[in-house]
């Protein structure tokens, strides 16, 4: 039997092999490594539905966005700055001004990718440069801290 000491026990629960519950019984280390691995699979499946109410919340609330948008459109949506900024200016574009394709002769981005960048504000826009392999201008690496 393992040394007391060196023993967490079950989910930091105190249990140990060897101890005994209020009815008399006994738990043993086979039993209480199947507990813990109940207790891992639970937690990912907990996330995993956090994370699928996020996506269903997400695309509920843009359900009527089209699979490819203009930067008119997308700007619409953001809000927060005049089209003549993001005209002008490549990194706050969707996907930094990257990853678009032209639709009916127009520069357009994946639903996707909008929805992905508006959520973006300044103090993210390094990171998401980086992501899209694009070097953030001397200008915007103040206000992304």
């Amino acid at each position: 039997m393992q040394d007391k000491a060196q023993y967490s026990g079950f989910g930091g629960m105190g249990f140990e092999p060897g101890s005994i519950f209020k009815d008399g019984r006994v738990m043993d280390v086979q039993t209480e490594l199947l507990l813990q691995g109940h207790q891992i699979e639970l937690s990912k499946l907990t996330h995993a539905f956090k994370h699928l109410a996020e996506t269903v919340t997400t695309k509920s609330k843009y359900a009527d966005v089209p699979a490819w948008l203009t930067l008119e459109a997308a700007v619409k949506l953001k809000g927060g700055g005049a089209l003549a900024s993001y005209k002008n200016d490549l990194i706050l574009q969707p996907c930094c001004g990257t990853n678009s394709k032209l639709i009916g002769g127009r520069k357009c981005w994946m639903y996707k990718d909008v929805i992905e960048w508006l959520e973006i504000t300044d103090s993210d826009l390094k990171s998401y440069a980086e992501k899209w392999g694009v070097k953030l201008p001397e200008k915007y690496l103040r206000r992304s801290a």
